[in-house]
């Protein structure tokens, strides 16, 4: 599994065990849901800062969101949209 499917798992998994929507991690982190959704859906890429802050919002150290995920658990597809090079006329 990749380093990125991995925080998104981890991320996923530390904000439903604590019943928080995605509405509600990103009010109390001060950030924008779409943001939080887009990192969730691996469209957008975490900086170590965001991943600090989200961290710290959910009340979990920043190791647990980069933590080894268990083997048997779901996988996370995380299809990153390549951008097509624009041509020049």
């Amino acid at each position: 599994m990749s380093l990125r499917a991995t925080i998104i798992f981890n991320l996923i998994q530390q904000r439903r065990m604590r019943g928080l929507s995605q509405e509600t991690l990103a009010a109390k982190a001060g950030v924008a849901r779409v943001y939080v959704s887009r990192i969730e859906r691996g469209q957008a890429n975490i900086t170590l800062d965001m991943l600090d802050l989200l961290a710290h919002t959910l009340g979990c150290k920043p190791d647990a969101l980069l933590a080894p995920v268990p083997d048997g658990e779901a996988v996370v597809d995380v299809r990153v949209k390549q951008r097509t090079p624009r041509v020049p006329k």
